[in-house]
């Protein structure tokens, strides 16, 4: 039974560690200077509703999967134990290199579910190695984030979102954690969709935030945790369609 679980979970169910979508830009994507100089990442996940908001391409680093049971013992060492996987040596490589490019201005990382973990051990290591220059270019957002913290100690990175359900599991031991605990630092401004529950990334939380046909949900659910109910508070929303929001805002 161990064998064909092996097979069938590692084997089979991993996927290549990157990905990439699309390989080339469709005609009707816009293609500009500014674009050219972006870079996007995406940490846990399928790309192709990303793509087709964001009308970018992405570079996803597939965080591989051990199933359901393995999975949970992996985030609970690497939350409590700072046990890093394949996927966050790989992510900070990648993202080191972006920072340090001279041509690229702007990187955008979005992370999803464990995601958020890798994004939170990869920046507590890039603090301590590059300057404050070359993280401004950085510009961060998570989904159903379950890290334990997510620090920005120097408030070098100017934009850190993180988008919750209210009643998702992750969240209430992740982003949302910090509301009622002074021991943790969790910075960055954290949306919550009242009254709704669910994880996975496509149907709980893109298609209700950001998909053109969830203009009614993404009114419902632009609240922060201090109830200030401006969907123009998500940047993220700036991006949609192949917008290129202002740095300094």
């Amino acid at each position: 039974m161990v064998c064909i679980e092996n097979f069938f979970i590692w084997k089979i169910l991993h996927g290549a560690p990157l990905l990439a979508y699309p390989y080339d830009l469709p005609q009707d994507f816009p293609v500009n200077d500014k674009l050219d100089k972006e870079r996007w990442v995406f940490i846990s996940g399928n790309l192709v509703m990303l793509n087709e908001i964001f009308h970018r391409p992405i570079l996803g680093i597939n965080n591989q999967t051990y199933g359901f049971c393995r999975d949970i013992l992996q985030c609970v060492l690497q939350r409590s134990l700072g046990f890093q996987t394949r996927a966050t040596r790989i992510t900070h490589r990648i993202i080191k290199e972006l920072l340090l490019d001279p041509s690229v201005d702007r990187v955008v990382i979005i992370a999803h579910s464990q995601g958020g973990i890798i994004t939170s051990q990869v920046l507590d290591t890039l603090y301590t190695e590059l300057r404050d220059l070359d993280l401004q270019k950085l510009e961060v957002y998570t989904f159903g984030n379950a890290a334990l913290r997510f620090n920005n100690p120097r408030r070098v990175i100017s934009h850190i979102e993180h988008y919750c359900n209210e009643r998702d599991p992750a969240c209430s031991w992740g982003a949302m954690s910090s509301d009622n605990r002074a021991d943790v630092r969790f910075d960055g401004r954290v949306f919550i969709l009242q009254g709704r529950s669910g994880h996975l990334l496509n149907q709980h939380y893109l298609s209700r935030m950001f998909a053109p046909h969830a203009a009614r949900a993404t009114e419902e659910f632009a609240k922060d945790r201090f109830s200030q109910p401006t969907r123009s508070l998500s940047r993220l929303h700036q991006y949609a369609g192949g917008n290129i929001p202002p740095r300094c805002c």
